[in-house]
């Protein structure tokens, strides 16, 4: 499974889901499981500005296309307490 949680809010990726569907954008949200579904979730903003929230379990890979250094020295991550 893909661990979401190597990624920061703001970096720009790519996700190819397990349909093998791609969406590019900016991440805006790393969730820990809820009531739904017990597994994390990221969301992302879409380059067209489609808002795609989207459970581990259904990636298939993700790439970082910008990553920005200066977030990714930050030790807390968005969804942790």
């Amino acid at each position: 499974m893909i661990n979401i949680w190597e990624y920061y809010v703001g970096d720009k990726i790519q996700i190819i889901d397990v349909d093998n569907e791609i969406f590019v954008g900016r991440i805006d949200s790393e969730e820990c499981s809820d009531l739904m579904k017990q597994e994390d979730n990221i969301g992302i903003i879409t380059d067209d500005g489609r808002y795609i929230s989207i459970y581990q379990s259904e990636i298939k890979e993700i790439t970082a296309i910008d990553v920005n250094p200066a977030v990714a020295k930050q030790p807390k991550r968005v969804g942790l307490a």
